[in-house]
């Protein structure tokens, strides 16, 4: 399953939720449930992580999906 653009990001946030309050499910789960490799999980949550430490403006709200929508769009790198 391949995505581009917005639909891409959409589905990183999702999956990204998952891992996140107050889901916390663990990458295994997530990568069986999904059918996702580990290190595109880990990869995925890396780069939430990274981009979040910058504290851009989406950053400083409250709003899990706004915060990890804008990591997941300022990441360079680009994701399978």
């Amino acid at each position: 399953m391949e995505f581009n653009g917005k639909a891409r990001i959409n589905y990183q946030l999702s999956i990204i939720n998952k891992m996140l309050p107050p889901q916390r499910m663990t990458v295994p789960e997530i990568a069986q449930l999904e059918n996702i490799p580990f290190g595109t999980l880990y990869t995925w949550m890396q780069q939430y992580l990274k981009n979040k430490s910058k504290k851009t403006p989406l950053m400083a709200s409250s709003h899990t999906q706004c915060t990890a929508e804008n990591s997941l769009q300022s990441s360079s790198k680009p994701v399978a």
